[in-house]
């Protein structure tokens, strides 16, 4: 009987309690990976004390039958890792993010053009995993495959060597134990990629350093990333006899993101024709650009 009293006593204690926090503010909860989600709505004081007795009876059949018992269920989302190379996000819908800006057709792009785009289509499933763990659109990565080693499946997306071969710009920053899409320690020494996918996703998540960890979803926040992924001396403006000066936003003078773009961006030049190495005076560039890259593969 006194343990009854006791339970009885505490039942409506919990009631009391319970009916005070219902009134405190609903706090979001933080699921460490850049979301907030909300906790179920709390019940009300007169459900709460409805519940009470069934609670109770509910105590007595649960400890008589420990069968019965479950473990407490939660619909809030468990936490994913954070977006660095080799980590995974949600996969996103590769027709989405960003075929709306790269439709249109404002510029004639050559059939041998269309045909070297059309090449890299050998790696689409690579350059998919990349979109699926970096949340870079497939077709940005393509086009950084391509300003970087032609779209072929046997060079790096970071520089364009072959895969393999030690990457300079890694500055040795690699492990034995890396995971997906990091570096690796090379037998000869360095650091270099075990394959395309690795490198792509190195890449993917190297450009989305270059904008404090966004996924890049405009045309502006695109060439802002990429000008950076290549480096700032191919801006045409103060350089160049490019027409189009100052820049419309950042890196729209620059040749890697924007060449051949459109009608504005047909004619650019060449500043450096190689590391360290000024080009005397500037060359026409004759290449697309990455995202007439992207642009072109949106329209096949």
């Amino acid at each position: 009987m006194q343990l009854l009293q006791k339970l009885l006593l505490g039942s409506i204690l919990i009631t009391i309690f319970g009916a005070m926090y219902t009134f405190a503010e609903v706090p979001m909860i933080d699921r460490g990976d850049g979301y907030a989600v909300y906790p179920q709505p709390k019940q009300s004081t007169v459900e709460m004390i409805k519940e009470a007795p069934r609670n109770l009876f509910n105590f007595f059949t649960d400890v008589n039958s420990p069968s019965q018992q479950t473990q407490p269920t939660s619909n809030i989302p468990q936490p994913t890792d954070a977006v660095t190379p080799g980590s995974s996000t949600q996969p996103i819908d590769t027709s989405s993010p960003i075929d709306e800006i790269l439709q249109g057709n404002e510029v004639t792009y050559s059939e041998a053009t269309i045909n070297s785009v059309r090449n890299c289509l050998t790696n689409i499933e690579a350059y998919k995993i990349a979109e699926q763990k970096t949340g870079v659109s497939w077709k940005v990565i393509a086009g950084i495959h391509y300003m970087e080693g032609n779209c072929g499946s046997t060079k790096s997306c970071v520089s364009g060597r072959t895969l393999g071969v030690n990457e300079p710009d890694l500055y040795g920053n690699c492990a034995a134990n890396a995971g997906e899409g990091k570096p690796v320690p090379l037998p000869g020494g360095g650091c270099g990629f075990r394959n395309l996918v690795d490198s792509c996703i190195y890449g993917g998540n190297h450009l989305r350093g270059k904008i404090q960890g966004k996924v890049p979803g405009t045309v502006e926040e695109l060439a802002y990333a990429l000008g950076r992924y290549n480096g700032l001396g191919n801006r045409n403006c103060g350089k160049t006899p490019y027409a189009h000066c100052p820049p419309s936003f950042d890196n729209d003078d620059h040749i890697y993101p924007m060449s051949k773009f459109d009608s504005k961006h047909e004619t650019m030049y060449l500043v450096y024709c190689a590391d360290h190495t000024t080009c005397n005076p500037p060359k026409v560039f004759q290449r697309i650009g990455a995202l007439s890259v992207a642009r072109i593969l949106t329209n096949l």
